[in-house]
């Protein structure tokens, strides 16, 4: 199995400031990085990105805590594709249970009647 090589970027969900301390670090240490081709259309001053295999820059970020983990959501970890799915699931069980109770009022269609002479005080 091939390791999985990632942009900055891509690792934290967001844009980051500390591209170059990831760099130096990973010439230090003498790892194998990777380039991506960004989109034409993406209007950077930017061709590409370095991408770091996922390994290097989770030791990277828990060793130099450059940046506050405890604020970055990455949106592809395992923990978020979970819990997207689990809130899909809620969802389409919230759905369920508004067809359900929609149904079952039909079925005991029942009217409401008020008798509006002897309920009114007045």
């Amino acid at each position: 199995m091939s390791e999985e090589y990632l942009s900055l970027y891509e690792y934290l969900g967001r844009k980051s400031i500390h591209g170059k301390a990831v760099y130096k670090c990973s010439q230090e240490q003498k790892i194998k990085t990777g380039y991506q081709e960004l989109p034409k259309d993406l209007n950077s001053d930017y061709d590409g990105v370095i991408t770091y295999p996922r390994a290097f820059l989770e030791e990277f970020f828990k060793n130099n805590l450059v940046e506050s983990l405890s604020g970055i959501i990455r949106q592809n970890s395992p923990e978020i594709i979970e819990l997207k799915s689990l809130c899909k699931r809620v969802e389409a069980l919230e759905y369920e249970i508004l067809l359900l109770k929609a149904n079952d009022s039909k079925e005991n269609d029942t009217q409401l009647t008020i008798d509006f002479d002897n309920e009114v005080p007045f």
